[in-house]
């Protein structure tokens, strides 16, 4: 991971941005499947996979704060995950990019949630698998508008 200013700032910008999608939340009995994760998978692929992966953490806890931490400490459990799946989206996406987001969305709508039967049982799983899935589809869907829409403009500028 190569640290400069420029980047530090760029991924400050894309953890504030998480905060922000961290308010926009999809229905679930947690409440904390939202748009927060949308940066991250930005980040991963225009800034590098650790720089997503931070932004991803961080828009995870701020998810969880502003919905008062229902899950209590397994939050930081969530966090770590969501920290996994960015960094393997943004690794992944620089060999095939369709892969990259079918990977992140089986792994975050669906895995993510199957850890969680150990602790909280498969009543657990049936009630957030949908709901995770709808937030995952839309923050994997927006990003690929915008990391697509972002590389058109570039080539439409240079061309």
């Amino acid at each position: 991971m190569n640290f400069n200013v420029q980047r530090v700032t760029q991924t400050g910008v894309m953890i504030a941005l998480s905060v922000v999608g961290a308010m926009i939340k999809v229905p679930a009995i947690t409440g904390t499947p939202a748009l927060d994760s949308l940066p991250a998978f930005f980040a991963a692929v225009f800034l590098g996979p650790w720089y997503g992966a931070i932004t991803g953490v961080l828009g995870h806890l701020a998810t969880a704060l502003t919905a008062g931490f229902p899950l209590g400490p397994l939050h930081l459990l969530v966090a770590f995950e969501m920290g996994i799946v960015v960094l393997v989206f943004g690794r992944l996406h620089q060999w095939h990019k369709w892969g990259a987001f079918f990977v992140a969305f089986v792994m975050n709508g669906i895995l993510s949630p199957l850890s969680f039967v150990p602790f909280l049982g498969y009543g657990f799983f049936t009630a957030m698998v949908v709901p995770l899935m709808v937030a995952t589809g839309l923050n994997l869907g927006l990003a690929y508008v915008l990391i697509h829409g972002r590389q058109w403009v570039l080539k439409q500028n240079h061309a």
